[in-house]
């Protein structure tokens, strides 16, 4: 994982089946920003309170992905899911952070705010 200029994480939990096949489903880009922007959802997925972020860290001119990951509505006896979504998710939020090579911002809520502190913890792991 890259640098971070910040991490903006407001926790939740949930017992549910979290995420699968992690992507950017909104996406502003701006070749002039010095940095990035991810938001990361909470369960349930993007909702307005992060499109409304969304939008308006576009106005004003950042470079901003919302990072979609597919949610299964089903409870599971099974935990390994949440390992397995997590790396999904892990992987996609390196991926996302190679794309420009930009100090990334990341904000997440409830289930996507710990993503962001799972996250960080993996980019000093890797330093």
């Amino acid at each position: 994982m890259r640098k971070f200029i910040s991490i903006v994480s407001l926790f939740g939990f949930s017992i549910m089946a979290a995420a699968s096949a992690a992507k950017a489903s909104d996406v502003c880009l701006n070749t002039r920003a010095t940095h990035q922007i991810i938001i990361l959802p909470p369960t349930g997925g993007a909702n307005s309170a992060d499109r409304s972020l969304f939008k308006a860290l576009c106005r004003r001119g950042h470079e901003v992905r919302i990072l979609d990951y597919s949610q299964n509505s089903g409870l599971t006896a099974d935990l390994s899911v949440h390992d397995k979504f997590s790396r999904e998710v892990l992987t996609e939020i390196d991926r996302l952070l190679g794309i420009t090579g930009k100090s990334t911002v990341l904000i997440g809520a409830s289930l996507g705010g710990l993503y962001t502190s799972m996250a960080f913890g993996y980019s000093l792991e890797k330093q």
